[in-house]
């Protein structure tokens, strides 16, 4: 099973924001980046787990295990609820 890592950061809140994306599966390790422009710090979050999973679609990647140091992201995607509309 692939893993799939990612995180965002956000110099300021709001702030420039840049996201990162480690995916590995069993025959190889990729890596990706991208500038998310300026938003805040749980957006930037958000927009870096899309973009995680955008990479594994485009890959072919049909089950994984996603790592997160977010604790909005970890317990929104544990409880399967997000409270705001714009996610």
């Amino acid at each position: 099973m692939a893993k799939i890592f990612f995180d965002a950061a956000t110099a300021g809140n709001p702030g420039q924001s840049v996201g990162a994306v480690v995916i590995i599966t069993e025959e190889q390790r990729y890596h990706y980046t991208i500038d998310l422009g300026l938003m805040d710090n749980h957006t930037a979050e958000w927009a870096g787990l899309v973009f995680a999973l955008e990479q594994a679609q485009a890959i072919d990647i049909k089950t994984a295990l996603v790592y997160t140091d977010s604790k909005l992201i970890e317990d929104t995607l544990n409880k399967g609820q997000v409270k705001n509309e714009k996610i």
